[in-house]
C-alpha cells in the first residue's frame, strides 16, 4: 500500500539541492506518458479506481495498472496498486481502444526519482501543470496517520509548506478541474 503526499512547488531545483543536501540518492530520470481509461462497462471518471497505461517515453518500460483509493480526500492519499510491465504500451492501448475502453485524461511529466531511507523522492515538471514533489513511504492503511506525519516532517525540512499540499487531488484530478470530493461513492 503506497502512501504519499503531493505538493506543487515553484523552485524545482531548489528542492532537489535540499533532498540532495538531505542525504537523498539520486535513482534516475523518466519521461512518463500516463494514459487513464475506463472499460466499456463503466466510467473510472471520477471514481477511486484508475486504470492506466503508463509508457516510458526514454524506454525504460511501460505498464498497465490498476489502483484503488482507499483514501483521497486530504493532503494525503492511500491506494492499493497492481501493476505489470508490458512489452509496448502504445499497442496495448490500441488493444484497449479497440475493445472500446474510453481515454479519461493524459499526464505527461519529466520525473527524478531519489531514495532516502525507507521514502521514495520524485520530482516532476507535469505538462500543463507545472512543478511538484511527492514522497511516498510503503505501508498499511492503518499506518497512514503516522506516516503522514513523517511525510509532512520531511517535506518542512525541505521548505514545502503544508498550503502547498495537494488537497483532494491527485494529477488527474489537477489536470481534469475535479476533486477526490467528486468521486461517486
Amino acid at each position: 500500500m503506497e502512501i504519499e503526499i503531493k505538493a506543487k512547488v515553484k523552485n524545482l531545483a531548489g528542492v532537489r539541492e535540499k533532498v540532495l543536501a538531505a542525504g537523498a540518492k539520486r535513482i534516475g530520470e523518466k519521461h512518463q506518458l500516463d494514459v487513464y481509461l475506463s472499460p466499456p462497462h463503466k466510467t473510472f471518471f471520477k471514481t477511486r479506481y484508475y486504470l492506466r497505461v503508463r509508457r516510458d517515453l526514454l524506454g525504460g518500460g511501460d505498464s498497465f495498472d490498476y489502483h484503488i483509493l482507499e483514501k483521497g480526500l486530504g493532503d494525503s492519499s492511500v491506494a492499493k496498486e497492481k501493476e505489470v510491465r508490458v512489452e509496448d504500451g502504445k499497442v496495448l492501448l490500441s488493444i484497449l481502444r479497440d475493445l472500446d475502453f474510453t481515454e479519461n485524461c493524459r499526464i505527461e511529466k519529466k520525473r527524478e526519482v531519489f531514495d532516502l531511507d525507507d521514502f521514495e523522492i520524485v520530482l516532476d515538471k507535469v505538462k500543463k501543470l507545472g512543478d511538484f514533489i511527492e514522497v511516498e513511504l510503503e505501508g498499511r492503511s492503518e499506518d497512514e496517520p503516522k506516516y503522514r506525519k513523517r511525510i509532512v516532517a520531511f517535506l518542512e525540512k525541505l521548505g514545502v509548506k503544508e498550503n502547498q499540499f495537494c488537497q483532494d487531488a491527485g494529477y488527474i484530478e489537477l489536470m481534469t478541474g475535479t476533486s477526490a470530493r467528486d468521486w461517486e461513492k
